[in-house]
């Protein structure tokens, strides 16, 4: 009985495996600017201009510095989350890092 899970862990992990192979063709600028930047920061940057907005929506003369100061923050924090994801899974999956 273990041995189907064994079995089915090994090969959920060459999908895996596969998949990041694949992505990381790409490189690493690609993979921290698309997946980091744009798909992390920027889902992040709107989720949270979106509840500022909400929040602040008898104020709106701050919304721009908001906005600006989110911005600025989703960037940076979508760089670093896609270069610890890179190095990470460079780690895991025993490749060398470009």
């Amino acid at each position: 009985m273990l041995e189907q899970f064994k079995d089915a862990k090994s090969e959920i992990a060459e999908k895996q495996r596969q998949s990041w192979l694949k992505m990381r063709q790409g490189g690493r600028f690609h993979f921290v600017f698309y997946r980091g930047v744009l798909m992390w920061g920027g889902t992040m940057f709107v989720v949270f201009v979106a509840a500022t907005a909400f929040l602040l929506r008898h104020d709106l003369q701050r919304l721009p510095a908001l906005v600006a100061l989110n911005a600025l923050i989703w960037i940076i924090g979508g760089f670093v989350w896609g270069t610890w994801v890179w190095i990470g899974c460079e780690k895991r999956f025993g490749t060398s890092a470009r």
